[in-house]
């Protein structure tokens, strides 16, 4: 007996999303976290990683330009542009919002993106003086 593959692939489909949304469902009545949730949890480091964003070294600031590069830990380089990032705290508006907040050599937590130029920076946190 041959089947329609188009047919078949839509059942398989329709399966797996029954069964993923009956699983939150069950959860959700009983007020339980799935597995899948605690996983995720524990794979995300809240020290490594404080405010969902990735901590690095501004290294390279051009003003002027609206350009500068990110210094991760691990120690790759991730250039950013203006008006393509938006700085966490910053006034909206002007041709570079936020560019006075930063400082080559601050720490700042950072966040990125894929462009068809690479990969880029799209939010920067400045850190707090603490």
């Amino acid at each position: 007996m041959t089947q329609d593959p188009e047919r078949a692939a839509t059942d398989r489909t329709s399966q797996n999303t029954l069964a993923r949304d009956s699983r939150s469902n069950d959860d959700s009545k009983t007020g339980k976290r799935g597995q899948g949730a605690d996983d995720e949890n524990e794979a995300f480091d809240r020290q490594r990683f404080p405010d969902a964003f990735y901590p690095g070294v501004l290294v390279f600031l051009d003003q002027v330009r609206g350009r500068g590069v990110i210094r991760s830990y691990s120690g790759r380089e991730i250039r950013f542009e203006f008006p393509f990032v938006s700085v966490v705290g910053a006034p909206i508006g002007g041709r570079s919002p936020g560019i006075e907040l930063l400082n080559q050599g601050d720490r700042v937590g950072f966040d990125v993106g894929w462009t068809s130029r690479g990969l880029r920076v799209t939010k920067i946190k400045p850190a707090t003086n603490e």
